[in-house]
């Protein structure tokens, strides 16, 4: 259950999505209870269901989140919010957050890579 909440991020529906994706996939292996490769199969597919939504040029912008845990407010960053690619946390100080699941994809983590080095050196052509 612990892996389930990390990956959701928190955001109780989309716990929830993941527990019904695993439950329904022990169910269709014949397990007795929900297994690690189930739960790890669901939010697999929760992964691709993110990837198959995130437009390409999102993938800076959701970097640059990661680093800075900052949403800019415009268009794209509302959109990214209402399709759950960043969630948004509260606490003493508001602040935004890729998505768990989104953090796995494999063109988020080339972009983190990106903007990591274009920070380091900020002058790169």
């Amino acid at each position: 259950m612990l892996e389930v909440a990390k990956a959701s991020g928190g955001h109780v529906r989309q716990l929830i999505q993941i527990m019904r994706t695993a439950s329904i996939t022990a169910r269709g292996r014949g397990h007795d209870k929900i297994m690690a490769e189930d739960v790890t199969y669901a939010i697999k597919q929760e992964q691709f269901n993110f990837e198959r939504i995130i437009p390409q040029n999102h993938y800076p912008l959701l970097a640059q989140v990661c680093l800075t845990k900052n949403i800019n407010k415009d268009e794209i960053s509302e959109l990214m919010l209402f399709n759950l690619s960043v969630l948004e946390y509260n606490g003493k100080n508001r602040w935004n957050y890729p998505n768990p699941v989104v953090k796995q994809n494999e063109e988020f983590q080339k972009a983190l890579r990106d903007a990591r080095e274009s920070n380091v050196n900020p002058e790169r052509p």
